[in-house]
């Protein structure tokens, strides 16, 4: 049993998914091209060193000197930068906050299309004022890089970014205690939902996969093939997932987790890696890798949470494409039952 004295107090435990959302929202804001989303959750004197792909230190000052300076750097690429092993150090109203990034970077430069990925450590230092936490200080210090490390250089001056709709929920100023456990209770079970539905997909554990929608949602994958939102049967979607992956093996990585509740009903941002692969594929590659994020939204039931609303607006998609498309007529058979329904107004 653990002593009394070592236990963490109730506004530990509120502080820490708090202090972790403020740096996911930032490096989201990135990503999504919210550039007032960043400098909502920056101090006015923030100070920023950033090591580019090249290893070239960039240093910004102020919110103004951030946003400009960041914008500047990421504009012409498409960007996903994923957080992980993070640790904290909290000392009343102020705390460092340390992890891992992995920053991926696609865009069209004079020789093609061109990446990298820069492995990093990251430390921000952040204050509160006014219930909420503030980014005061930044490091960005590359571990090292694979790919064209001069991508972010060379790029092409413009590129066809997929900014996204959902809009970050201010975090609550002073709650009552009572509300601050209802709401961790529901945002872990929110990220549980989620963890089971990738766990779902990658093991083919179909039962399990079920168990994270209702009798029925509605699939928004309108930024990725330009077709509009639809509501359909929940059980034929878990068929359709089921027939699409029989033929190859999937793993989906998970991070940069928020959520915004209201009463019963809640959205979440959540990043994926998920890479496809195939052990003979006949067509090439046999790897095929999605890079983005999911904007789900969710219902309360008797049942608990649910996704009601399945969203990825992807940054991009790597390697083969077959993998996941390739003709398949009983594939093609249910997607016919499945989107046979009236899109969503």
């Amino acid at each position: 049993m653990v002593p009394q004295r070592d236990r963490p107090s109730i506004a530990a435990l509120a502080d820490r998914p708090a202090i972790i959302d403020t740096g996911h929202r930032f490096l989201w804001a990135i990503d999504a091209g919210q550039w007032d989303r960043l400098s909502a959750d920056c101090e006015a004197e923030i100070v920023v060193k950033w090591d580019d792909p090249t290893g070239l230190p960039r240093l910004f000052n102020g919110k103004a000197g951030t946003v400009e300076g960041l914008q500047s750097l990421f504009a012409s690429a498409a960007t996903h930068h994923q957080a992980t092993n993070e640790t904290l150090e909290v000392h009343g109203d102020s705390t460092v906050l340390r992890w891992l990034v992995v920053g991926r970077y696609r865009a069209p430069t004079t020789r093609g299309a061109d990446w990298c990925a820069a492995f990093a450590e990251q430390r921000m230092t952040l204050n509160r004022r006014n219930h909420r936490w503030h980014i005061s200080d930044l490091r960005h210090s590359n571990l090292w890089v694979e790919g064209n490390p001069a991508i972010l250089q060379t790029a092409q001056p413009s590129i066809a970014r997929i900014s996204s709709a959902f809009s970050a929920q201010e975090p609550a100023a002073d709650e009552p205690q009572e509300q601050w456990l209802a709401r961790l209770a529901d945002r872990n079970a929110i990220y549980d939902v989620m963890m089971r539905f990738g766990r779902g997909l990658d093991r083919k554990d179909w039962r399990l996969y079920r168990s994270c929608f209702g009798s029925k949602l509605t699939l928004d994958f309108s930024r990725m093939t330009g077709e509009p939102a639809q509501e359909v049967d929940a059980d034929l979607f878990v068929e359709f997932a089921r027939t699409r992956q029989r033929s190859h093996a999937a793993f989906h990585q998970y991070s940069n987790f928020q959520v915004n509740i209201r009463d019963d009903r809640a959205d979440c941002i959540l990043y994926m890696v998920a890479r496809h692969r195939i052990s003979e594929s006949g067509h090439g590659d046999p790897l095929n890798v999605f890079v983005g994020w999911y904007e789900n939204e969710f219902v309360r039931g008797p049942d608990g949470w649910k996704i009601s609303v399945l969203r990825t607006p992807l940054q991009w998609v790597e390697g083969n494409a077959l993998i996941k498309d390739k003709p398949d007529p009983a594939v093609e058979e249910i997607s016919r039952r499945l989107f046979a329904k009236k899109e969503i107004k």
